[in-house]
Formats: C-alpha cells, structure tokens, sequence
C-alpha cells in the first residue's frame, strides 16, 4: 500500500474515534461483571486514561490511552503498579526516550465515497446485526480470529454490553443461508468512522466478503455523515493488501509498547 500523509485533523480524530470505542469496551467489560479499573486523566471522558484488569492479562484490558505527556506516563505507571499489573500503550510517537515498540499496525485513510463497491461471492449476505445478536457476531469473530483464551470470553462479554454515548458503534454480519461466516465492526465518531474488528471464518475466505464488508461499512458510513475511514491493519499483510484494493492508504504506522514496572526518561 503507497504510504501518503493524512488530510490536516484525520489523524487526531482517528485517535479520538479510538479512544471512544476502547474506552466504551472497557465500560461493557466492566458492566458485564469483569474487574477493571480505569482512570480518567483527561478533561473529558476518553481524553486520556489507563485501564488495568490483573485477571484478564495483556493489552486488550491493560492499556494507556492518549498518553502523551512524562506527567501521564508517571500516572499511568502508577495506576498499572498499584494494580499489580503490566500496561501497553499505543502510540505513533515512542512514549519515552529510548522506547521500542513490541510491534506496529498500519493506519489507513480513505474517503468513503472513494470506495467501490464490493459484493460476496458464494451466496453470501451481508447486513447490521440487530443489538441482541452482538454476542452472536462475537462468537463469529472469535471463531474466525481467535483470542487468547485468559480474555476471549471477557471481551465478547464487553462487546454484547456496549452501549452507545460517545460513539455509535454498529455490527456487521456475513452470513451464507443465514448461517454467520463473518463480520466487522465500525465505529462512527470524531467526524468519521473507524472499522475494526472484521474477520471471516477460514472456510470462507475466498468470496471477497472482507472487501465486501470494507465496502458494506462505506455506505454505512456515508448514511452516518463520515467525512473519512480509517482501519488498522498488520503492516503489508492481507488485510492492509485488502484495503488498499478498496481504496485506502497507509498514513502512518503505530507502535504498541510494554510498559515495564520502572523505565528511564531521561
């Protein structure tokens, strides 16, 4: 995919769309029963906080957010030592001088009206899961990618208790004779929409329904007034292959970084 600088602003919305749905997801997380802490550092909800879940290890539950200051670092070291637990956090610059970042996604921009259409092979349909199958698009998710077993159980009970504040967040369902083969995510906020959380069942993976479902959440993205899309994907893997042949161009690249117990700014 030809990297291009992102549209001034799309960038720092992205990151806001970003924040909005993690931030929602540890809410469902914790209406659904599971333990984690979470803390606010900036002036509105989603600015800037850490989340720490000692029993759900890892950086789905255990991460810093819109950590861009020593003083938010030091805060959000000293929420993740008091909980006993390791922290990561996701950002484009290093954190801290000397940081090395345990790995990168790739993020990519296109305007919605730029994406083509796209239709699956093989009698497949797509369309928006109703609220009470989120669980259901979940158990597809984690069939066709699946997580770690200490926090795939936790997370799809964060997703099916999401509620809508900040962002609206909608649900894709592939299904062949109505049986589900595959979905995605899409979060719609900041001015634009961020997809996320698409997978397809291996079985399935040669009918176009990832591209399908980039070009099903465009439209939906344009119903919803988005001025850009944004995704993340493994760096020249297939699902960035993917979302260049829909249009999409990398804009920069993330790095995710292991917050060790003690580090050195200086």
């Amino acid at each position: 995919m030809t990297g291009s600088a992102a549209p001034d602003g799309w960038l720092d919305a992205f990151a806001k769309a970003e924040r909005l749905h993690i931030r929602n997801l540890l809410d469902g997380a914790v209406r659904s029963g599971h333990h984690v802490a979470v803390v606010e550092f900036g002036l509105a909800r989603g600015d800037a906080f850490a989340s720490a879940a000692p029993a759900l290890p890892g950086p789905l539950f255990n991460t810093g957010n819109g950590i861009e200051t020593s003083e938010l670092l030091d805060a959000a070291m000293d929420h993740w030592q008091t909980h006993r637990t390791t922290g990561w956090i996701q950002s484009v610059a290093p954190p801290w001088r000397g940081a090395e970042p345990t790995d990168h996604m790739a993020i990519a921009f296109a305007r919605p009206r730029q994406v083509p259409m796209q239709k699956p092979a093989g009698n497949v349909a797509l369309r928006m899961a109703e609220p009470s199958e989120a669980g259901t698009w979940a158990d597809v998710i984690l069939a066709a990618s699946p997580m770690p077993a200490s926090v795939g159980p936790a997370w799809r009970d964060a997703i099916a208790a999401i509620e809508h504040g900040d962002e609206v967040h909608q649900l894709v369902l592939a299904l062949q004779d109505d049986v589900p083969v595959g979905g995605a995510r899409m979060t719609i906020a900041a001015g634009g929409a961020l997809l996320g959380g698409a997978a397809v069942l291996e079985t399935h993976r040669s009918l176009g329904i990832q591209r399908a479902l980039i070009s099903y959440r465009a439209r939906l993205a344009i119903d919803g007034g988005a001025a850009w899309l944004a995704a993340t994907s493994v760096p020249d893997g297939i699902s960035e292959r993917n979302l260049g042949l829909m249009g999409f161009q990398r804009a920069a690249l993330r790095g995710r970084y292991q917050v060790p117990p003690t580090i050195s700014q200086s």
